[in-house]
């Protein structure tokens, strides 16, 4: 659960250090750093997909709190049994061998 935490917070510290200009620099693609390329207006007016970058992290970071969320809500052995992909066991019922002698 931890990981669902940590995931974004990584996403969104990477993009806004970019976007500030003391993370990653072009010709890096970054999605802080195609960010910081529409902060001009103009250029908005002119390449608005420039703001695509900002839906994505948006989004990515969203699915990560989500199935975090997710992750709390279901019981732990199911949760468990999800993960470790066990084989189920078998109902006794199945094991018997039934010897009809007329």
């Amino acid at each position: 659960m931890s990981l669902t935490l940590a995931v974004p917070g990584m996403i969104l510290g990477e993009t806004a250090l970019s976007f500030i200009c003391i993370g990653l620099r072009p010709p890096v693609v970054s999605w802080g750093v195609m960010l910081q390329q529409a902060q001009n207006v103009r250029v908005i007016a002119i390449t608005p997909w420039l703001l695509i970058p900002g839906i994505f992290v948006v989004v990515t970071v969203s699915a990560f709190n989500f199935l975090g969320d997710v992750s709390q809500l279901l019981p732990p052995s199911r949760l468990r049994s999800m993960t470790m992909h066990e084989p189920r066991p078998r109902p006794s019922s199945w094991l018997r061998i039934s010897h009809d002698s007329d």
